[in-house]
C-alpha cells in the first residue's frame, strides 16, 4: 500500500463522518461504512444527459436552474395550499413545521434554519407570536435569548393544514424518483 492509498482512505473516513454527523446518523462502524461507499460509488457511475449538455452547459447550472424552479411551483401550491387560514405567508407555514418537527428553539436557531436573513426571520417570528400561532419565552440557558415555540391555536392551524401542505408537497416532487428524493 502507498502513503496515497492510506491518506484517500482517510481521507473516505473524513467524509464518511461529517456526512453521519449532519445527517445525525448513531451508525458509525464498518458495515455502515462499506453500504455508504457503495452507495457513493454507485450514483457517481451514471452517465447522465441534460439539455444544454452539447452546448456545454453544466450540470450545476442544470441543477440551480431546477432548484430555483421547484422554488416557485413549491410556493404556488403552498400559497394555494394555505388559502383561507389565518398565515400571512408561506413562510409562516414553514416555521410553524420547523417547530413542530424540532420542538422549542430560539430565535437565531429557527432563523438559521429556515435559511432567512435576521430581519425577515424576526419579522415572520414577530408575526407568529402576534397571532399566538408560537409564543416566546426566556431561554434558562442563555438568558440574552428567547425559546420561541407552538402554541395550541399554533399547532391547531398546523394540523388543519397540513394534510393540503403534504399534498402539496407530493405534488412538487412528483417528477422525482424514490432514489432523487433520498439523494435532495
Amino acid at each position: 500500500m502507498t502513503l496515497q492509498f492510506i491518506t484517500e482512505v482517510l481521507q473516505l473516513v473524513d467524509r464518511y463522518n461529517h456526512e453521519a454527523k449532519r445527517h445525525n446518523s448513531p451508525e458509525n462502524d464498518i458495515g455502515s461504512f462499506k453500504k455508504w461507499i457503495a452507495r457513493d460509488v454507485s450514483m457517481c457511475d451514471e452517465e447522465v444527459d441534460w439539455e444544454g449538455k452539447e452546448n456545454n452547459r453544466s450540470a450545476d447550472s442544470v441543477i440551480s436552474t431546477m432548484i430555483v424552479r421547484m422554488n416557485r411551483y413549491g410556493k404556488n401550491y403552498f400559497r394555494a395550499a394555505i388559502e383561507g387560514s389565518d398565515l400571512a405567508s408561506t413562510d409562516d407555514m414553514i416555521y410553524l413545521i420547523t417547530l413542530e418537527a424540532f420542538g422549542p428553539l430560539t430565535k437565531s436557531e429557527l432563523i438559521r434554519k429556515n435559511v432567512h436573513d435576521k430581519s425577515a426571520g424576526m419579522s415572520i417570528i414577530n408575526r407568529l407570536i402576534k397571532n399566538d400561532l408560537a409564543a416566546q419565552r426566556n431561554n434558562t440557558d442563555d438568558a440574552r435569548s428567547k425559546v420561541v415555540e407552538l402554541t395550541t391555536r399554533g399547532r391547531s392551524v398546523l394540523e388543519q393544514y397540513m394534510a393540503k401542505v403534504r399534498d402539496a408537497s407530493k405534488i412538487v416532487t412528483a417528477q422525482l424518483t424514490r432514489k432523487e428524493k433520498l439523494i435532495l
